[in-house]
């Protein structure tokens, strides 16, 4: 098979569902391609019953009857012996290889010495043969139909012509049932009236007396009137009146006086009339290719049902013949008119008449008219479109379907009868006989001579992409033969040649074949062979059409890289048969018979037009001499029109080729410039897996660091404390140990920042789906900001809009975070004036406005402040850089829109778009805050961390809330402790020296023989991104820093607990917390509390409980005092280092706690927000029970 192209053509879906139209086999019955096995007759009778219905034409009976009358019996019976024979050996190869290779006249033609576009010569008077003789058959029903039913002429000839379209239309099927069901009443009704007829006594005393019977060669009607002086057919015998209308003239051919004997002239004349029917032998072959495959035991059958359903038909239709002639002979000799004795209706009314009743008669012989005239009807019109079909679809590289062109069959059949044309197809007998000879018997000899000698390759291929446009072998013998029959029609080589000029066609057409056959050696038959030959009946699947075919119907396709079946091959016009050398080609052989200073000169407008009309004008002059008696005006006039539309038509086309060699030159510089994108795009492929290759090995070093570093860090920030707490305010060393405790705190944002920045450029960061009470939520982010603004002396104005939603859609802690980072730049970068923070919703969008009074930034630095570590022209105040970076991708990720506006020395403007959806009510409320306590019995938790201030973390966060936890440094004293009962879940930390987490998990697996349920902590990205722990069932991945609220809410899903409702944050209605006015600051003068240093996330800090456990009936505290555990876990945080923790912690407990303590709390956040950890401490144990 040939390589697949540089540039494969592209099919478009109009192309595709065209042909998957055109190829439904249920009405195509493989048209124009290989006869696929599968879909052939089951029984080689089914093959004859479908073709019976060639010897049921009632056309046979007029022919005979007609040459019977014109040249006398005994030479009808001659000239029909030796064109019966002719008939009979010519178009039994031409059979024998349809049937052998599904192929149906046309395809056999191209493979046999024409061509792929040689043939469409011959297809084009093939088809005029199925529609002469479909509108001679439609004419005698409408005859009958008129004669019987008494309708109009035109009513008639459209139920003549147009009754047999739709079972014609259906396909193969439908027509093998109508021609079984029809064949036994056909048969009865047709021989039944003969038998009768010749079984009579009398009438065959009046035949013989009048020398009617063919042997009665001495006798019979005079054929001196034939030839002028002997010398041969008169030029009479083409011209004049009609003895039966449209079939034969009668000018010179008229009954005459005197005994008629035999003459080799008149039964020559009558051999070459019938002739004419080799080509019914040709619509034979179209039926013949559904023959199923020849087997041992059907050997017998299948030949049988071949030579009946072939050539065989020749016999019965030669019996036909004969008897219509001998009828006619009665009926002139009983009186009747010899244009009354060669009609069908009248012969076989009078045949009836012997057999049944008077009144009989006439019905009998109108069934049989019916019957027989559907019967050959349906046969032309197949044959017909078929025909039309091959024409058009090479012509026009389009074919919408074999039944379609049914209908076209039946209409130009339709005109015929209409306009009575039928009248003089008389005339053309003997030049389409010539026709006829020529073209099968260059089949002939091709079949039965030259591939059994190997002079041309055995198989007869019909493949576009395996034939030459034009073989000469079997072109120029059609010509030559053509030449050579109508010189010899014409007279001037002689009365014998005159009287068998379609014979010497046929020789010469058989002769030159082998002649020319001999010289080529095959060469001309093929332009190229297959490369690697499929097996016999496989299948494979066509590109365009997307339909299977056996292999016999595929070609290798260069042009698209692909195989396709026959049918889109033959329709496809962009491939320009690439696929064949040029010297195959159409344009490239024409030239090639000229001399070479002529090819320039044939290249040319003028050129083309003369070869579209010439044709055109000899098949006019042809067809008009045929059938008019004035025809030369109307030729003149015909040659005008055609002359002005191929003028037109070549013009059109000139603009055509013009057009497709401009678009032929900009579609080769598109695809050159496509490959060259290609290969620019490779590179960038390349580059761009180069670049995210180092950014994910980026990724992964951060993320596999960030516990290694927050580990040291969290020693440095210990220790400083440590050694704060044991000095005196003011003494030596406090401002350094500040220093340190600081930098540590930067240094932990900045890796905040940093581990962000790589989830997201990861595309591992997850949101989530949370319910949120906005009015609450943003009252909450208000009160963390209101107090750090106060500290510098701002103003802050929280402006919610109204109504706003009571719960909406959205993520609580990246929309927090958001929120969060543009407050805090806005507190950080403004010295004085107001910060705004103003919220809008509408139709599910919300709108958040932070306005400050600071410096603005400057134009040339409003793309630079998105970019990582870029801080603008205030580099002088603390901060990581990496703020408006992480906020503005979290924006994209969550689907928003983050514009500002800036002008220098005025102040800032940022505005956030986000759709959050309003929730239509309030659902299940999730554990958004810590609870105080869950209902049943008490649970108990194990929690395995390398880290002693994780642990601690983890204590004062469930023990308060009514859980027992027990804490182990490694996971071998964890082991160790498994003596009892098992805890109820276990808490895991998953990066652990000795045993890691998932080794743990393991091994207490295997120790318990169960698996219990485990929370893996990690501070891994990539084990949290994935979210689960490869070969361990049963088990929850949570990232560090641990969300507390979220830790809570995994362990009453993992344990299936219920837990308590916390208090409400404190809103207008709360009777303990006077109402917040439009500005952020409350009734009393006072400030909502609570802060957070810039860039952190407060829901993933840990360390705070927002849910006190001691409440009352209001929810407030009951005690005027915290708890131990909580000042506890407080104190080890602080012991920890984790400032922010312990921050964040504070600033929720100044929502919850009761208002007699709010200002200590507010105390206590001061003291962390300036570092001044000793008095912190103290703060905190002033706070204890007591």
């Amino acid at each position: 098979m040939s390589a697949r192209p540089a540039h494969p053509l592209r099919i478009t879906p109009a192309r595709r569902q065209y042909n998957r139209l055109a190829s439904d086999e249920s009405r195509e019955d493989y048209a124009l391609r290989h006869m696929a096995r599968s879909a052939r007759f089951s029984t080689p009778e089914q093959g004859f019953l479908a073709a019976s219905g060639a010897c049921s034409f009632l056309a046979l009976e007029a022919i005979g009857g007609a040459l019977a009358l014109g040249f006398g019996p005994a030479n009808l019976f001659a000239g029909l012996l030796l064109a019966g024979i002719t008939i009979f050996l010519v178009g039994l190869p031409v059979c024998l290889r349809a049937a052998r290779t599904g192929l149906d006249i046309d395809l056999l033609t191209r493979g046999t010495g024409f061509g792929y576009l040689g043939s469409v010569l011959t297809s084009v008077f093939y088809a005029g043969f199925t529609v002469f003789f479909f509108a001679i058959e439609a004419s005698i029903l409408a005859s009958c139909l008129m004669a019987t039913l008494d309708l109009p002429h035109w009513v008639a000839a459209l139920i003549a012509s147009g009754s047999i379209v739709p079972v014609v239309f259906l396909g193969i099927g439908t027509i093998r049932r109508f021609q079984a069901w029809s064949f036994l009443p056909w048969i009865v009704l047709n021989l039944a009236p003969l038998i009768a007829f010749f079984s009579s006594t009398d009438i065959r005393a009046i035949i013989v007396s009048s020398g009617g019977f063919p042997w009665s060669l001495s006798s019979g009607i005079s054929s001196s009137g034939m030839f002028p002086s002997g010398a041969g057919p008169s030029d009479g015998f083409l011209a004049g009146h009609a003895v039966l209308p449209g079939i034969l003239p009668a000018a010179a051919i008229a009954p005459a006086s005197g005994a008629g004997a035999f003459s080799v002239l008149s039964a020559g004349c009558c051999a070459s009339i019938l002739l004419v029917l080799l080509l019914q032998s040709a619509e034979q072959a179209d039926f013949m290719r559904f023959m199923p495959e020849r087997t041992s035991g059907s050997r017998l059958r299948w030949w049988s049902s071949l030579l009946l359903g072939g050539p065989g038909w020749i016999v019965f239709g030669g019996v036909k013949l004969l008897a219509g002639g001998l009828i006619a002979v009665f009926l002139v000799r009983s009186g009747v008119s010899a244009d009354d004795a060669a009609r069908p209706i009248v012969m076989y009314d009078v045949a009836f008449s012997r057999l049944l009743p008077h009144g009989l008669a006439p019905v009998a012989t109108f069934f049989l008219i019916l019957l027989a005239q559907s019967r050959i009807n349906i046969t032309n019109a197949y044959a017909g479109s078929i025909a039309l079909s091959n024409v058009f679809s090479r012509l026009t590289h389009t074919h919408p379907g074999r039944a379609i062109h049914v209908v076209l069959t039946a209409a130009l059949a339709l005109c015929l009868v209409e306009t009575g044309l039928t009248d003089r197809i008389g005339r053309g007998l003997i030049p389409y006989a010539v026709i006829a000879a020529a073209w099968m018997g260059v089949l002939a000899a091709d079949l039965v001579i030259c591939r059994p000698l190997g002079l041309v390759p055995q198989k007869a291929e019909f493949r576009r992409a395996f034939l030459p446009d034009l073989n000469p072998v079997g072109v120029l013998a059609f010509l030559l033969a053509l030449a050579g029959g109508f010189v010899s029609s014409s007279g001037l080589a002689g009365t014998t040649l005159r009287a068998y000029a379609p014979f010497a066609a046929l020789l010469i057409a058989g002769a030159t074949t082998i002649i020319l056959a001999h010289r080529t050696r095959g060469r001309t038959c093929l332009a190229r062979r297959p490369s690697r030959p499929w097996s016999r009946g496989a299948e494979k699947t066509c590109l365009i059409c997307s339909a299977t075919f056996e292999t016999d119907d595929l070609v290798p396709c260069p042009a698209y890289g692909a195989t396709l079946c026959s049918l889109c091959c033959a329709l496809d016009a962009r491939c320009g048969d690439r696929c064949k050398p040029a010297a195959t080609r159409f344009g490239t052989q024409i030239r090639r018979c000229f001399p070479a200073r002529w090819h320039a000169k044939l290249d040319t407008p003028l050129v083309r037009f003369l070869g579209l009309f010439a044709p055109i004008a000899a098949f006019s002059c042809l067809a008009f001499y045929a059938f008019l008696d004035d025809w030369q005006n109307a030729v003149a006039l015909c040659l005008a029109i055609a002359g002005l539309i191929c003028w037109l038509l070549v013009m059109s086309l000139e603009g055509h080729r013009t057009a497709q060699e401009e678009t032929r030159k900009q579609t080769r510089l598109l695809l050159d410039e496509i490959a060259a994108h290609d290969r620019t795009a490779a590179a960038l492929d390349r580059a761009r897996a180069k670049a995210e290759a180092a950014s994910l090995a980026k990724t992964r070093y951060i993320s596999g660091i960030s516990h290694e570093l927050r580990t040291p860090l969290n020693t440095i920030m210990g220790y400083a404390q440590i050694l704060a707490r044991d000095l005196s305010e003011g003494a030596n060393g406090t401002n350094e140990l500040q220093t340190i405790t600081e930098s540590a705190n930067h240094m932990t944002a900045l890796l905040g920042g940093l581990l962000d920045i790589a989830s997201i450029e990861a595309g591992r960061i997850e949101i989530y789906r949370d319910e949120i009470d906005l009015p609450a939520f943003l009252q909450n982010v208000a009160r963390m900001v209101a107090p750090l603004a106060q500290a510098k002396g701002l103003v802050f104005h929280y402006e919610p809009g109204s109504p706003l939603p009571g719960r909406v859609n959205g993520d609580t802690h990246r929309l927090r975070q958001i929120l969060l980072n543009l407050l805090f730049n806005a507190v950080k970068f403004t010295d004085r004036g107001h910060i705004r923070f103003i919220v809008r919703w509408r139709a599910q969008i919300a709108e958040f406005v932070i306005e400050d009074t600071g410096p603005g930034i400057a134009a040339e630095d409003q793309e630079r402040i998105f970019e990582p570590f870029e801080r603008g022209a205030a580099s002088d105040i603390p901060g990581t850089g990496l703020g408006l970076t992480i906020t503005r991708l979290l924006t994209e990720v969550l689907g928003g829109e983050l514009g500002f506006s800036s002008t220098p020395g005025v102040g800032t403007r940022f505005r956030l778009r986000f759709m959050l959806s309003e929730l239509a009510a309030a659902s299940a409320k999730p554990v958004d805050r810590l609870p105080p306590g869950y209902a049943g019995r008490r649970r108990r938790i194990a929690a395995v961390d390398d880290q002693p201030h994780h642990l601690a973390i983890l204590r004062a966060c469930l023990a308060p809330i009514g859980f027992e936890i027990s804490c182990f440094p490694n996971g071998a004293s964890f082991l160790d402790s498994l003596t009892g009962d098992p805890p109820d879940l276990l808490l895991f930390d998953l990066t652990m020296p000795e045993m890691d987490g998932r080794t743990l998990a393991r091994a207490v697996r295997a120790r318990l023989g169960r698996n219990p349920p485990i929370i893996f902590l990690t501070g891994n990205l990539e084990e949290t991104s994935r979210g689960r722990i490869d070969a361990v069932e049963n088990a929850t991945v949570l990232a560090k820093p641990v969300d507390l609220p979220r830790l809570v809410s995994e362990i009453g899903i993992r344990l299936g607990l219920s837990f308590d409702t916390a208090p409400e944050r404190s809103h207008p209605d709360h009777p303990d917390e006077p109402e917040a006015g439009q500005d952020g600051t409350y009734r009393d003068g006072t400030r909502p509390g609570g802060t957070r240093p810039g860039g952190t996330r407060p829901d993933r800090d840990v360390g705070g409980d927002d849910n006190p456990s001691g409440r009352g009936e209001d929810g407030a505290f009951a005690e005027k005092t915290l708890s131990g555990a909580r000042r506890d876990a407080l104190l080890d945080l602080l012991d920890a280092g984790d400032l922010a923790a312990v921050r964040t912690s504070l600033a929720t407990l100044i929502e919850t706690t009761a208002e007699a303590e709010k200002e200590t709390v507010r105390h206590c956040l001061a003291l962390a927000a300036s570092y001044r950890l000793d008095a912190l401490r103290d703060a905190l144990e002033a706070l204890s029970d007591g």
